[in-house]
């Protein structure tokens, strides 16, 4: 019997790397390897709750994606992952269904965990977001989308 599962196991992960698409992660989505890799930020948003908007210069700091579920961000790391997006997160990122169908989550983002869309409308992909809140003592509340491409 153990043999035989050692086999199983052993099939099914040269299976995933043949495949070169996924494998588990915390958070319960899954690594996809076609987003391994370093990302550099192509624009950065914030969105305050009271309607303002400012535009961030991008930093030129990497976001790097590494092929064991964690991500790096100059001193800052966590586990990513991929997953489906829900209804409620077309509700909690307040903008109509555009046609993604996968979010990127980032847990450990800015002490708290930043989920976006990743967008691919011809199946291969073109940019990912990080979105996440924060707040400002003199404009208050708000929410920041980082859009993000393969440096």
């Amino acid at each position: 019997m153990k043999t035989v599962r050692g086999w199983v196991v052993m099939i099914g992960l040269m299976c995933l790397v043949a495949c070169g698409s996924s494998g588990t992660t915390g958070g319960g989505g899954t690594v996809d390897t076609d987003l391994v890799g370093d990302w550099r930020i192509l624009t950065e948003t914030v969105y305050y709750d009271s309607g303002l908007t400012q535009q961030i210069t991008p930093v030129t700091m990497l976001v790097v994606l590494d092929a064991a579920g964690t991500w790096q961000f100059g001193s800052s790391s966590g586990a990513w992952s991929v997953s489906t997006i829900e209804t409620t997160d077309w509700t909690s990122w307040a903008i109509d269904d555009y046609g993604a169908t996968r979010k990127l989550t980032l847990d450990n983002w800015n002490s708290d965990t930043s989920k976006g869309p990743i967008d691919e409308p011809t199946g291969v992909i073109d940019n990912v977001w990080i979105i996440y809140s924060t707040t400002s003592d003199t404009l208050g509340t708000g929410t920041i989308w980082m859009k993000l491409g393969r440096s």
